[in-house]
């Protein structure tokens, strides 16, 4: 389960955002999209991974594409809009032209906001909104 305040501190960076954000985006990957940062080794080498099998709890290793793996989320609206689509799924989501972005989540809360620096960064500061209000709605 994602936790609040990880969400808020994710929140908070990307509203100071101004473009791509490679750390920003492996951020992102931690918090809301099951993936696993560490550093291992002698050298503390980077490996970033996702946990496919949910059954097994021990690490795995990761692609042959290591750290690169993980879509450039802050640089392609794309990538985002795949983000969306796979954590909040069914939910709807618009993008103007003025850098605003909104989600609106069947029998839940509709967030707009903008405008923001990119396209990419709007709508993920709206997911990073809905996900933190249905996070607070299930706290009652």
């Amino acid at each position: 389960m994602t936790n609040l305040e990880q969400c808020k501190s994710v929140l908070a960076d990307l509203e100071r955002a101004s473009g791509a954000d490679r750390d920003l985006e492996i951020r992102i990957a931690t918090t809301v999209d099951g993936w696993t940062l560490e550093r291992r080794g002698k050298d503390k080498k980077t490996w970033l991974y996702q946990d496919r099998d949910k059954s097994w709890s021990g690490r795995k290793d990761p692609s042959p594409y290591g750290y690169g793996a993980y879509p450039r989320l802050t640089n392609s609206l794309d990538a985002t809009i795949a983000l969306v689509e796979r954590v909040l799924p069914g939910a709807h989501w618009d993008v103007d032209k003025t850098g605003s972005a909104g989600i609106r989540i069947k029998d839940g809360p509709e967030v707009w906001n903008g405008p923001y620096a990119t396209p990419p960064l709007a709508l993920l500061t709206a997911l990073f909104r809905a996900l933190m209000a249905q996070m607070e709605k299930a706290d009652g």
